[in-house]
């Protein structure tokens, strides 16, 4: 289950943080409208805590979150928190799509659906 999401960035074009290459070492990289989210650290590329996801979507954002982090409840339109089972984090935000006892995929909530 844990290398599943990496499966999305072949079947559904989707940004994965942890699936990350270097230029010119493999055959994939990000499309042009992804670039903004380019990472040169590799270090910067690890998941993100749902505790910070939370935070960030408060308005408290912190210069240890990572770039492609920081703007995620606009930038994105789906979350896959992958580990143990937990009740949605953010029910005004997330809407549960699927889940299982290792995974949850959630429609990220827009600003124009909650005007709807």
């Amino acid at each position: 289950m844990y290398l599943a999401p990496t499966l999305a960035v072949y079947y559904a074009g989707a940004l994965v943080p942890s699936f990350f290459t270097w230029p010119a070492s493999q055959d994939v990289g990000l499309k042009q409208e992804f670039r903004r989210f380019a990472v040169t650290d590799g270090f910067q590329y690890r998941p993100v805590p749902v505790d910070e996801l939370i935070a960030i979507a408060e308005g408290s954002l912190t210069s240890a979150s990572p770039p492609f982090a920081r703007h995620w409840v606009s930038d994105f339109d789906y979350l896959y928190i992958v580990g143990r089972q937990i009740s949605n984090p953010m029910p005004d935000l997330l809407e549960e799509l699927i889940s299982s006892e290792r995974f949850a995929l959630y429609r990220i909530r827009k600003q124009s659906d909650v005007m709807n």
